[in-house]
Formats: C-alpha cells, structure tokens, sequence
C-alpha cells in the first residue's frame, strides 16, 4: 500500500499534468483566429500559356489572309523600292508625293521590300528616314508592326520619331504597347515629343506625364508645351492638365468602347508572360507597360489573376494596382484575389488603389472598405495584415480612420505604426481637428527619424500632405491686376516645398548610400521645422486635439 504522503504527491503530479495537458490543447484551438470569418476562395488554372496560343494562331491567319489580299508580287519589286528611297532621300521637297505616288502603286508588297532595304548595314540614315516615311504611306498592320519595333530598338532618335510621326497616320492599336514602352527609356525631347502624340491617336494619354516634365525643362515656350496644348485642344479640353486629370482619374469619355484587336492582346499577354521570367528589367518593363494602358485592359489583365504561375499573379497584381483608378474594373477580381495565399497582400493593396476615392470627385462602383478591413483582423497573415493597413492609406475612406488610428499605437510593430501613420497623413483631410491632423505628421516624422526603416513611403506620405496644404493655402484669384495677399500659411508650405525640392537629387548621377540617408535627415527635419511653424500660428489655443503618442 502506497504511503500517504507519495499518494498525495501523485495526486498533485497527475493534477498538474492533466491541467498542463487542457492548457495545451485549449491554446491549439487558437480560438482569435478560427473566429475570424475566412478568406475568399480564388480558383486557379492555365490562363496565360492558352491565351497566348490563341492569339497567335489567330494573328498568324490574319498575317496569311492580309498578305493574301495584296496579290501578285510586281517584277523587280526590291530594285524599284531601292531607286524610290534613293529618289525621296535627293528629290526637292516639291517632289517627293511622285515617291508617294509610286510606292502606292506597287502597293503593299512594298512593306517587306522596305524593310529589307531599311535592314541593310550599307543603308543611310537618311536612306532609312525615306523608308519609314514610305512605308507610312502604306496603310497595313504589318507596317504598324515594324514601325513599332524601330520606335523601341532603333538607336537614332530622328529614326525613332519618324516612326512615331508615321504611327499616329496610321489606325492600328497594337503599337500602343511599343509607344508605352519607349516613354520610359526615351532621352530625346523631339522624339517623346512624337511618341505622345502618337499614343493620343489612339486614345493613350499616358505620355501627358514626360511632357509636362519637359515644360519644366523647356519653359512655357517650348515645343513640349505646344505639343501639350495641342494634345488637349485635339482631345476636347481646354486646359492639357485637365486632360492628364481625366485619364488618371479614368474619365468613362476617356474609356475606349471598340474592343482592342487581337494583334494588341497578343502584344499584351506577350508581356504578361515575361512575368513568369528571372529576368528584372523585363519584369519591370511589363509593369510599366500596363500600368499606363487604358481603363478598357483592367478587364482582360485581371483574368491572369488566376494564372497558376505566382509570380504572374502578383506582378498582375502589382500592376493593376498601378494604373490607380483606371483598374477600378478590375475591382472585383482583386476582392477575390486575397485569399490567395502568394499573392493576396499584392491585391489587397492594389484593391485600394484601384478604388481610391482621395482626390477623385467620381466614386467607385466597388466598395472596397469590406474586403479590405477584413484582411486587417487580428490573426490574419502579418504580411496580409500590413498590406490592408496601407490599402486603407491609398483607400481614402473615412471607415479606415478608426482602424489607421489603432494600428498607430507605439506598441505596434514598427512596419505596421509607420505604414498606420502614413495613412493617417494621407487622410488628414478627412481629420475634423487639423490638430490631430498635425499630429500624425509629427509622429510620422519622428517614427521615421528614431526606426531604422525604409521611408520612401514615408516621403511620398509627407509630400502629399505639404502640396495639399500649399494647394488648400493659396491666396484665391483676385479680380483685376491685384494679386491676392498670401497668407503666412501659405508662405510657410510654400518655403518648405522650395526647401524639399532643393534635395533632389541630380537626375542624371546615382546618389550613394551616404547621400541618401543625409537626404532623409534633412528632409524629415525640415517637415519638424514646418510643423513648429504651422502650431507657432495659433499658440494661444489650447490643445485639445486627440494626442497621438511618439517614441
């Protein structure tokens, strides 16, 4: 018989190990998280490899039936095409429709007999302008095609905007990818000038943008403004920056109604494709090429949100995101897309960008706040989680206040503080006390000067909210020729946008690491100075604004 007190002691022991074992199992159950309701389902499948199959057999039989449709091939049609360049590149100006009158009448087998002579090393440069100016005499997709390519892979900028010049004679949409494209590498004035005007013929306004960069080069007398007006003029609007205002806003006028060709769409999925590939710069390319598409893409891009390939649907995520309110059809398809384990958080923040309402007077048709605040719950993927905090900064939606405030606590883990900050600074307008306003900008900047943490987020956050009050501070139009007085408000953002821009740094020298950081520092000190200014205007108010705590 067991004695007493080692009976008691087993008691205890076998009391304390039944109570360790409910407690395990009562943490396993992870109660927080199973309450939270679940994600959506996102079925997947192939998507890009059998479109792009597709489309290529379809172009392919167009390609046969438009070479079809031309003919018999004239005698000595590479010879005649030769002496018509040689003529157009001496003729006097006075002569040259005789060239344009011959090459239509050897018609449009003079489209392969061009390009020959336009890829021969011994040809001139000004042997290859009179090629491409022929060749837009000749109205066939497969012209637009090879226009296309030298407006992206020919290193003579003159040659570059030729081609451009003679792409926006021609109705054909599929060059509206290559155009795209160049804006980003293109280093000549004259020829961005060509590829702008080009892309507005058919309905692209993406190279607005690089324009209005060259005005603040040129000055208002510069060709780059005349082409800026006149792209406006030609589109209906009066003023250019209204124009470059509808497109961001993805104006319904602005949105093309005819469906895009197949030719276009083959170009489109050929760079969905290159997502799948290790290779950045294309990746890049990609990105940027369908950030700037219309508002009639988002549909059909979206669909390769379900494309097996992971990285395919987070750059597609990625990029949708980017083309702001011109993906907001593509709304619905990104609400579904975050319970996708990869690449729900991409699609989550490009949810509240493709919805935002900050700036835009048209509201989106897809309310976002509901898929977006779901994603912020407690016990959701942290890399989910963080990604609906900065949704709810891009969103502009009054509903995400409360949550933005909560995720601001000090305690917070530092990405998730400085990314609720952020959108607190981006949504100070909605803020009924600016002084809670202010204050959010104050701890946004101490945040970023006390953690070590990549604030390239943080700069565009506190240079939005400099230029929308500089914007709110500005003196109204007076009538007559007397200016309006500016007030100290407006003279104190005013100072400190001059002191912000002064860092930039030089565009055409890498700044290094050390400059970088001495940038950062100087620029979250100024933003503290503009802050002691603005609470210096009114410093016999008590303040009663709700404080939001700094480290």
């Amino acid at each position: 018989m067991m004695a007493l007190p080692a009976l008691r002691s087993a008691r205890r022991w076998g009391l304390f190990a039944a109570t360790c074992a409910l407690a395990f199992t009562a943490c396993s159950k992870e109660p927080t998280v199973a309450a939270i309701p679940p994600l959506p389902t996102f079925a997947l499948r192939d998507v890009v490899d059998p479109m792009l199959a597709e489309l290529q057999a379809k172009v392919a039989a167009a390609d046969a039936a438009e070479r079809a449709s031309w003919g018999a091939v004239p005698e000595d049609l590479d010879a005649e095409a030769r002496g018509l360049v040689t003529f157009l590149s001496t003729a006097r100006s006075n002569m040259a429709d005789a060239a344009f009158e011959d090459i239509g009448r050897l018609g449009n087998h003079a489209i392969d007999a061009l390009i020959r002579v336009y890829e021969d090393e011994a040809t001139s440069i000004d042997d290859k302008r009179s090629c491409l100016r022929l060749l837009g005499e000749l109205d066939s997709p497969l012209t637009a095609r090879f226009l296309s390519t030298v407006v992206v892979s020919e290193r003579e900028a003159l040659l570059r905007a030729v081609a451009s010049w003679k792409l926006a004679r021609l109705d054909y949409d599929m060059p509206v990818l290559a155009l795209i494209k160049q804006l980003k590498y293109e280093k000549d004035a004259e020829a961005l000038d060509y590829h702008a005007k080009a892309l507005a013929a058919q309905g692209n306004f993406a190279g607005l943008a690089p324009l209005t960069v060259l005005v603040g080069q040129q000055g208002p007398d510069g060709p780059a403004n005349q082409t800026l007006w006149q792209i406006g003029s030609d589109a209906g609007y009066d003023n250019p920056y209204d124009l470059l205002d509808a497109w961001r806003s993805a104006d319904p006028s602005l949105t093309a109604t005819e469906p895009h060709s197949e030719r276009f769409r083959l170009g489109l999925w050929t760079w969905i494709k290159v997502f799948t590939e290790f290779q950045l710069r294309g990746v890049d390319d990609g990105r940027y090429i369908i950030t700037d598409l219309g508002a009639e893409s988002a549909d059909e891009v979206a669909t390769a949100l379900h494309d097996t390939n992971r990285y395919v649907r987070v750059h597609v995520a990625q990029s949708l995101g980017r083309m702001g309110r011109r993906g907001e059809s593509a709304a619905a398809e990104l609400a579904q897309a975050i319970g996708d384990p990869f690449a729900g958080a991409a699609a989550v923040e490009a949810l509240g960008e493709v919805c935002s309402v900050r700036r835009f007077d048209r509201a989106p048709a897809f309310d976002a706040f509901p898929a977006i605040e779901t994603c912020t719950l407690p016990g959701r993927d942290l890399g989910l989680q963080l990604s609906a905090v900065r949704a709810l900064g891009s969103l502009g939606d009054l509903r995400g206040l409360p949550i933005l405030k909560a995720f601001s606590n000090p305690d917070q883990i530092p990405e998730f503080r400085q990314a609720a900050l952020e959108g607190l600074v981006l949504l100070s307008d909605l803020e009924p006390d600016p002084r809670t306003a202010l204050a959010a900008v104050d701890a946004l900047v101490r945040q970023g000067q006390s953690q070590d943490l990549d604030v390239g987020s943080t700069m565009r956050a506190l240079l939005d909210w400099m230029q929308r009050g500089y914007m709110s501070a500005a003196p109204p139009a007076a009538a007559g020729d007397t200016p309006a007085e500016p007030s100290a408000r407006f003279g104190i953002f005013d100072n400190a946008l001059k002191a912000w821009n002064a860092l930039e740094p030089n565009a055409y020298v890498p700044p290094t690491a050390e400059e970088n950081a001495a940038r950062k520092r100087d620029r979250l000190d100024l933003v503290q100075d503009l802050i002691r200014d603005l609470r210096a205007l009114e410093p016999t108010q008590p303040d009663k604004a709700i404080k939001i705590e700094t480290h």
